[in-house]
């Protein structure tokens, strides 16, 4: 009886040890589960969660530019959902980039790149070329780095005649000679530059005081007007100078420009000495005069001597 006690409990022993291992084996098998469909979730949410690009295209611009020589010129290319490609200018014909991005391959000032970013998907890569010349003209490659790249095409025409920078003139200047001799005439000349919408007129100062007829009756002002030219000139004239017209003389524009110049009249001493042997000079003419006056003297007193001796 004892004996089958034993062996019973023996066997519940084993099979409770097959069964623990059992349910562990279970366990196992539950989260290896787990683990797999987890792995097969993240994947899924990964790939879903992954930035996906549209493809790039490009948007409508012009694709014939015509420009004068010496202007400006602005090719255009604006691309829809660019993401991280790039944008490269190319001339036809020419094995090297003009640029890669925003940034120049070709050293040249009169090129540039015009990037504007118009919304988060639609950026401008202008190429720009400044002073154009005949030799620009030209077809431009306009491309877009990607397995299949895409092109566009912008030709460039340049026609003539070329454009003419206008002369920048001063917007107020006095010319005149800066020493006259006392007696010759001044001349001075004040020339001003219009501008649009102001009508120019001039005025004359000499050392901050106004000129006017009444208080300069010696001075005459003439005004006369370049029409071609836009310049507005007045001239300033005294016949004969004077010392007191030694002084500066200040041209005022009614545009609020200013420049002056001083004017020094020389005064030349007539009485001169007479140049050569500094014994003729005037020291010794009067050391001269002072030694022959007893010598005059003495010959009239022989003289008067000599005619007493014979009347007598």
């Amino acid at each position: 009886m004892r004996a089958c006690n034993e062996k019973s409990q023996q066997s519940l022993r084993v099979q409770g040890r097959r069964s623990q291992r059992h349910c562990q084996f279970q366990s196992l098998q539950n989260i290896a589960c787990y683990i797999f469909l987890l792995t097969q979730v993240l994947g899924v949410v990964s790939d879903y969660m992954e930035p996906t690009y549209p493809e790039p295209v490009f948007l409508p611009r012009l694709l014939d530019v015509t420009v004068r020589e010496g202007g400006r010129a602005v090719l255009p290319c604006a691309v829809h959902f660019l993401g991280t490609k790039q944008v490269t200018w190319r001339r036809m014909g020419d094995t090297h980039f003009l640029s890669v991005g925003g940034f120049l391959w070709v050293k040249d000032p009169n090129l540039n790149i015009q990037y504007n970013e118009i919304t988060p998907e639609v950026t401008e890569w202008n190429l720009e070329i400044k002073k154009v010349k005949p030799e620009h003209s030209g077809v431009y490659e306009c491309k877009i780095s990607d397995v299949v790249p895409l092109i566009r095409n912008v030709t460039l025409n340049v026609t003539g005649p070329p454009i003419v920078e206008p002369v920048s003139r001063p917007p107020i200047i006095v010319s005149g000679k800066n020493y006259v001799e006392r007696g010759q005439s001044i001349h001075l000349y004040c020339n001003a530059t219009s501008q649009e919408g102001i009508d120019l007129s001039i005025r004359w100062f000499k050392d901050g005081d106004r000129i006017d007829p009444a208080s300069y009756k010696h001075v005459v002002i003439t005004n006369y007007n370049l029409v071609e030219q836009g310049i507005l000139v007045s001239e300033l004239f005294i016949d004969r100078s004077q010392s007191s017209d030694t002084g500066t003389y200040i041209c005022r524009s009614s545009a609020d420009y200013i420049d002056s110049i001083k004017v020094t009249v020389l005064f030349a001493d007539t009485t001169n000495v007479k140049r050569g042997d500094p014994s003729e000079g005037p020291d010794n003419q009067r050391l001269e005069s002072s030694t022959t006056r007893p010598q005059c003297l003495v010959s009239a007193l022989v003289l008067g001597l000599m005619l007493s001796l014979s009347l007598s």
